[in-house]
């Protein structure tokens, strides 16, 4: 998985357009190198994660704590099986998780 540092994120929770609530994420981000990247995706509750304002706080958290602390991420997309995976730091250590998300 590639490291970014978190320079900025934003968030919002809406219709998908199917009358279903979605996390939609913004970030900038700098990869290990300097360079900057944006990444925008669309998050879906799913099996692992049904409850949708808990998944919203659980990534908020971490990208907050690494934003503030200076800390990496992690982050891949898989875009053909239609999953993220991250990897957000916390005070008490990693947080791993695989979401239902679309590269938007």
């Amino acid at each position: 998985m590639a490291k970014y540092k978190v320079e900025q994120y934003a968030h919002v929770i809406k219709d998908n357009g199917n009358g279903y609530d979605n996390l939609y994420l913004s970030l900038k981000l700098q990869n290990s190198s300097g360079n900057p990247t944006n990444r925008e995706y669309r998050i879906v509750p799913d099996t692992v994660w049904p409850d949708l304002q808990a998944l919203t706080n659980t990534i908020i958290a971490g990208l907050a704590f690494a934003q503030q602390t200076g800390a990496w991420i992690e982050l891949s997309d898989f875009e053909a099986r239609t999953y993220l995976s991250l990897v957000l730091p916390s005070a008490g250590g990693k947080e791993n998780m695989r979401v239902t998300a679309v590269k938007i």
